[in-house]
């Protein structure tokens, strides 16, 4: 396969470039066209995947650090680690760091399972060939 790649200053140009290809026996079906500004009806429409999943993270996010606060308000634990800080007990420090890391990884597996929920043109897998 070929690929041919070409700057038009003017869309006539570039009309006339797809005709020249088409003419000498390039099939039409193998020949894509960008243009600045126009969107073709039959293109197919991407979903807004980046701000989906930004929205996503912020969720998972969120609910992270609620569930980790609501975890610091629990009497004993919060103390336990500003405790644990100042008398430098590292693998207290370090356990209940790792427990608030895996509640914030839950939140954000949670907010990418939902997301295919939520929006049926996302699938997980492979795509189709």
């Amino acid at each position: 396969m070929t690929t041919v790649i070409g700057l038009f200053e003017r869309p006539d140009d570039a009309g006339r470039a797809l005709g020249d290809l088409v003419a000498s026996g390039t099939p039409r079906d193998a020949v894509s066209v960008l243009t600045r500004g126009a969107v073709a009806d039959e293109a197919p429409r991407e979903p807004l995947a980046e701000h989906d999943a930004e929205k996503g993270l912020l969720v998972g996010g969120l609910a992270g650090l609620m569930l980790g606060l609501a975890d610091l308000s629990l009497p004993g634990i919060g103390a336990e680690l500003i405790n644990a800080i100042n008398i430098n007990d590292l693998p207290l420090v370090e356990g209940i760091v790792v427990v608030f890391a895996l509640i914030t990884v839950a939140g954000n597996l949670l907010a990418d399972l939902l997301y295919t929920v939520l929006d049926p043109r996302i699938r997980y897998g492979r795509a189709a060939s």
